[in-house]
């Protein structure tokens, strides 16, 4: 009997030390994220970014014939925020066969070169469609002033988007030696942003 007992004894005492025994979990120390090098640059919110359009739409004359044109650009800036880059554009502009119809220049090609504002209307961080603006404004090469403001919709993340908008342009054209007509032209915009 008096070795149950020195038993249930020891067995007590045992689990009494073990019950008393510190439960601390160590872990391993947290990396700030300063000191975190690498960053995935299609979720960097500021820094470079470009974007490359092709437009096509026509000429808007109520007593005239319409004239169609077509134009590539390609515009790289900066990256304040999802609501706001700033770049710098240039393009090349066909106003195909038709082009002596509201030109007075024989040359159907012109050169936009201008400055582009646009934005996000939403942040894109945790939505794929988002509407977004847009404004150029310079000149052409062979014709004069201006200007385009678009609407319309990026579809994609935030570096990495397609764009889909409509544009009106305003342009300043040579209609006869030394007279300019301002025109309007509403167009079509498809595009890649990165």
């Amino acid at each position: 009997m008096r070795s149950k007992l020195l038993i249930l004894a020891i067995m007590c005492s045992c689990a009494s030390l073990a019950g008393a025994q510190e439960r601390t979990l160590n872990r391993l120390p947290e990396i700030s994220k300063a000191a975190d090098y690498t960053v995935e640059y299609s979720r960097n919110s500021t820094g470079f970014w470009a974007a490359a359009e092709l437009s096509g739409g026509s000429t808007c004359r109520i007593s005239k014939p319409n004239t169609g044109f077509a134009e590539l650009d390609l515009v790289a800036g900066y990256r304040f925020s999802d609501y706001l880059r700033i770049g710098a554009g240039f393009g090349v502009r066909d106003y195909g066969l038709f082009a002596s119809s509201i030109r007075y220049k024989d040359s159907s090609w012109s050169f936009p070169i201008y400055v582009d504002l646009r934005g996000s209307f939403m942040p894109t961080v945790y939505r794929t469609v988002v509407p977004y603006w847009s404004m150029d404004l310079g000149g052409t090469v062979c014709d004069g002033f201006m200007m385009r403001p678009s609407l319309g919709i990026r579809v994609g993340r935030e570096r990495s988007a397609f764009l889909l908008a409509v544009s009106y342009t305003g342009q300043c054209i040579d209609i006869r030696k030394d007279v300019n007509r301002y025109i309007s032209m509403m167009s079509l915009r498809l595009g890649y942003e990165f």
